[in-house]
């Protein structure tokens, strides 16, 4: 573990690295709205799919529920030689 930053790091036991966590911005949260639908009506189109036709809701009424998080994890591997 870098004690500075906190990335893992996961090495052979020759010292040669298999894995780490990357140097700048490893981990990452993005903060966004999720709006929930309400009932009320939706618009919609017929889709072709390999199931047979089906509806597709391309608009509906909705409103605002919460903040969600997406995360990311940036890693570097080892790039095996040959």
């Amino acid at each position: 573990m870098n004690r500075e930053t906190g990335s893992l790091i996961y090495e052979e036991k020759d010292g040669s690295l298999l894995l780490a966590e990357a140097d700048a911005m490893s981990k990452q949260v993005e903060e966004f709205p999720y709006f929930r639908p309400v009932d009320g009506e939706a618009q919609t189109a017929q889709i072709k799919t390999v199931d047979g036709v089906k509806q597709k809701v391309l608009e509906t009424a909705r409103e605002y529920d919460r903040m969600l998080y997406h995360t990311r994890l940036s890693l570097k591997f080892n790039e095996p030689a040959g």
